[in-house]
């Protein structure tokens, strides 16, 4: 539990000295073992998603962002997860697989001391991405957006990972409102952002309602 083998990089044949769990740590650690928790929660709340166990649905629903044609930095992985339609309405109130969070998934990991920049999943499309794991906070109630949201692309900060879904029509709204709050707040920041945000996200794919218009500045 937080490099607790002394060094030694192949511990197979090492004793009980090296590889013992020292439960002791986890005062130390809490932080840590609080995030573990996180993403433990998580997978067993959705196994659809983050624990398939069959090797040709594995093939068929994970990609790396490689053979999507995306560019990847240097050094560092990502790929991203599309849902199993017959299990989408087992986790979802939706009655239209299409509108469903957890169609797209995608998987970001930095290694690198710097931060990079990463294209988001061509099945996001222009859609508004919640981040639901990052390296700072652990995980809420299994999924729940942590309040940073993305389109087309993220940047994920350096020794790091962030893991994504598509946001739920609430989320959007909620995101909307926190930039046009941003950019009130904060006046002499550059607003040139926000209308493609705006764009991206103010009307839903399951909306057919047309966009409101601006708000006056």
């Amino acid at each position: 539990m937080a490099r607790t083998k002394f060094g030694d990089e192949n511990s197979y044949q090492s004793g009980d000295r090296i590889n013992r769990i020292r439960w002791e740590r986890k005062i130390d650690f809490y932080g840590l073992v609080t995030y573990v928790r996180g993403l433990i929660d998580l997978r067993r709340a959705r196994p659809d998603v983050f624990a398939i166990r069959d090797a040709d649905e594995i093939r068929r629903r994970i990609c790396f962002y490689e053979e999507l044609g995306l560019e990847v930095p240097e050094r560092c992985i990502a790929y991203r997860i599309i849902a199993d339609p017959a299990k989408v309405h087992e986790h979802t109130s939706s009655d239209a697989t299409a509108t469903d969070p957890w169609r797209c998934v995608a998987l970001l990991f930095n290694p690198t001391p710097v931060a990079k920049g990463f294209p988001l999943p061509p099945e996001a499309a222009d859609e508004l991405m919640a981040v639901i794991v990052n390296g700072i906070e652990p995980p809420r109630n299994a999924g729940e957006a942590l309040g940073e949201y993305h389109v087309g692309h993220a940047t994920v900060p350096g020794r790091s990972a962030m893991v994504l879904r598509l946001c739920t029509e609430a989320e959007c709204e909620r995101a909307l409102v926190e930039t046009r709050l941003n950019a009130i707040s904060e006046p002499y920041s550059s607003m040139t952002d926000l209308p493609s945000l705006y764009s991206s996200y103010a009307t839903p794919p399951w909306s057919k309602n047309p966009s409101p218009a601006p708000m006056d500045e």
